[in-house]
């Protein structure tokens, strides 16, 4: 993957950054917080049977760089 950054992914999703820096950049797309690494973007998925943000937090102790979330976060 193309390395992307946080302004990229703002401005495609017409998403609203809560912390960090708008130059910050991902290496790659995770969906799984169990598979994060340090570089990630995380994206949290909601099935059936789980809701990805409530592993936002995981993913970011594994080492991902950043997250996209539709629930309000604390900073």
């Amino acid at each position: 993957m193309q390395r992307i950054s946080c302004d990229e992914v703002l401005k495609a999703t017409g998403g609203v950054l809560i912390s960090g820096d708008t130059k910050t950049t991902f290496d790659e797309i995770c969906t799984d917080s169990r598979k994060a690494k340090a570089g990630d973007l995380f994206i949290p998925i909601k099935g059936e049977r789980f809701d990805g943000h409530d592993f936002i937090s995981d993913s970011l102790i594994a080492g991902a760089a950043g997250t996209l979330t539709s629930r309000d976060m604390d900073p």
